[in-house]
């Protein structure tokens, strides 16, 4: 029921002119009072979840800019040990690169806490009117029956003043119970957390999800890292790795970095498929391997050595239990 179909209802009851509604005049405006109070506590809750959510992916993105402008302060500074200018670009994009699609949704969310703020000023405003409007058809149906026969309005009527009418009232049954001002915030930074507990939730799901769904295999037994070169282990023999199917292995650990820089070598010593997969080299069941004896120096290419999942399975060991990684 609108506000002009409650009005005129409400008039045509108390003039007389029309049979009396099934439902109760205070039955009616309680429920317009109800309506309202939660449509506005509704756009009230969406408001401060969108501005929360805003204001944390703001705050990500102005860490990333901040981490992005001491890189391009120092990226001219001598090398130091173990910390090249390639580590220092990565050191300086990689927040802001994995951070876009937060700050995307943030985006978004900011414009929909603006929308809420513009709706919620619209519903309180149409709540005031219509608390107004419901005072002022109750005031005027007291006045029609003052103004009744045998009411203050008849005779000698001001002879003697007319007993209280009783004061409008709603129906107790469907009056909303008070909250307590705490509870209710208490309730709307609950609800926020949950949201940005869940939304951190499905980044790391989606980042995790990445390194899964492939063939864990690897070509040699064992792996150890020099600064950023890596050392295997291929039939008992340790090499300095230099190709894979012809990639450079610059370029595999560049791109490891570029999609987790926090666990780049756990992903070239585990994840070797997947990340020769998504550079456009997808290895098959055997590989070839150009290496460098680390003993005469002498450079050699090692011809279909097989993919097998036992020598990934011993990666992952020796990686995850640094004590069974094989002497050199």
């Amino acid at each position: 029921m609108t506000q002009h179909d409650f009005h005129s209802a409400f008039q045509s009851v108390a003039a007389g002119d029309a049979p009396p509604s099934p439902l109760h005049p205070d039955y009616i405006a309680a429920q317009i009072v109800r309506r309202d109070r939660r449509r506005t506590r509704l756009l009230a809750a969406l408001t401060i979840v969108f501005a929360l959510i805003a204001t944390a992916g703001l705050l990500l993105l102005v860490l990333g800019l901040n981490r992005l402008v001491i890189f391009l302060r120092i990226q001219n500074l001598p090398a130091s040990p173990g910390w090249d200018s390639e580590d220092r670009m990565f050191w300086g994009t990689d927040l802001v690169h994995h951070s876009m699609p937060l700050i995307a949704v943030a985006v978004v969310a900011l414009l929909l806490a603006a929308l809420c703020t513009v709706l919620l000023i619209f519903s309180s405003r149409q709540a005031t009117l219509n608390s107004i409007s419901l005072s002022l058809s109750q005031l005027t149906a007291e006045l029609r029956q003052m103004r009744q026969p045998g009411g203050a309005a008849s005779g000698a009527a001001f002879s003697a003043p007319p007993p209280p009418s009783p004061a409008p009232h709603f129906d107790s049954r469907i009056q909303l119970m008070p909250v307590h001002p705490a509870r209710r915030w208490a309730g709307w930074i609950a609800l926020c957390v949950l949201g940005l507990l869940a939304l951190a939730a499905y980044h790391v799901y989606q980042t995790n999800r990445q390194w899964s769904g492939y063939p864990r295999q690897a070509p040699y037994e064992a792996i150890r890292w020099t600064n950023q070169t890596p050392d295997v282990r291929i039939n008992g023999k340790w090499y300095e790795l230099q190709e894979i199917n012809g990639l450079p292995v610059e370029q595999i650990v560049a791109y490891s970095k570029f999609l987790d820089y926090g666990a780049w070598q756990k992903h070239f010593n585990e994840d070797l498929v997947e990340l020769m997969d998504l550079m456009g080299h997808e290895p098959g069941d055997t590989v070839d391997l150009q290496v460098r004896d680390l003993t005469t120096s002498a450079t050699q290419t090692l011809r279909n050595v097989p993919m097998t999942e036992a020598n990934r399975a011993a990666i992952w060991q020796a990686w995850n239990m640094p004590q069974t990684l094989p002497a050199p």
